[in-house]
């Protein structure tokens, strides 16, 4: 296993580039906790990968993006040109497609190319992971300062290993039995997510207002001169356990399932996809 420092030196090098490609955004009808996702550009498409639980009907009328800039309540809205979801609720992947001429000014965010994106299933045990968003209870209280900004706050961890699952037993968050080719489980314990890599202060106490939010694998044990670039994303924030007390974990979707749910969306990009992602070959769920 890494040591704490291992953990908090590789994710937190990672963070600090990944923070720049991941968003926040509410749902101004529903009054539900915000959402997170990574901007991802693949050929002329800039995407937001998120959770499919954070895309809305009619996302154009009900979604306000959060910049790190505060801003007003009720401020001019980032246009969604196109938005889907997976059908199936259990895997919850979804995509809101923004202007690439537009939308990373007004976020003070940048992409990161598809070549970042990673099918890497379960995940690496024992390797450090980055896990990113933006923490609800970090943010300002919009009724008393009628402004909202996002503290994007990282989390370092790692991955459970398959073979551990049982001892996550009963899955309430992962709705029945877990799939090892859907899920990904990271560690949740209060030893394991040591400390916010960005906001100054105590912890979150939970990853609300994360869902959507990126799993990153630092990829630091690959040979050669490492950098943060390196970093793969894989994986993407689904739900966690709030009831449980000991062996606390977040459930996340492997990302093959956005993948396949963008080869499905976009013809103009399946051929594309489909070399560099042999698993979207695959009979789909």
């Amino acid at each position: 296993m890494p040591t704490a420092q291992e953990l908090d030196k590789a994710s937190l090098a990672v963070f600090h580039y990944a923070v720049h490609a991941t968003v926040s955004f509410v749902d101004l009808d529903c009054g539900c906790a915000p959402a997170s996702g990574t901007l991802v550009a693949i050929g002329d498409h800039l995407l937001v990968m998120t959770a499919g639980h954070a895309v809305p009907n009619n996302p154009n009328a009900r979604l306000q993006f959060l910049s790190r800039v505060l801003r007003p309540i009720g401020g001019p809205r980032l246009a969604v040109s196109r938005s889907g979801r997976s059908q199936w609720h259990r895997i919850d992947v979804g995509f809101l497609e923004l202007a690439p001429a537009v939308a990373p000014e007004y976020l003070d965010a940048r992409s990161v190319a598809i070549e970042q994106v990673a099918d890497l299933r379960t995940g690496r045990p024992e390797r450090p992971i980055a896990f990113v968003g933006a923490v609800r209870e970090h943010m300002p209280d919009a009724t008393k300062t009628r402004v909202v900004g996002t503290p994007i706050e990282g989390f370092a961890t790692t991955v459970i290993p398959e073979q551990e699952w049982d001892e996550l037993k009963p899955f309430p968050s992962a709705e029945g039995e877990a799939d090892s080719d859907v899920d990904v489980f990271l560690d949740f314990e209060q030893g394991s997510f040591r400390r916010g890599l960005i906001h100054d202060g105590d912890p979150a106490t939970s990853p609300s207002g994360m869902s959507g939010g990126g799993y990153w694998d630092c990829q630091c044990d690959c040979g050669g001169v490492w950098s943060p670039e390196r970093a793969r994303l894989f994986a993407i924030q689904s739900s966690w356990d709030s009831k449980r007390t000991e062996n606390r974990y977040v459930r996340g979707v492997q990302v093959i399932h956005w993948l396949r749910l963008i080869h499905h969306e976009y013809q103009d990009l399946r051929d594309f996809l489909s070399d560099r992602f042999p698993r979207l070959s695959e009979h789909a769920r």
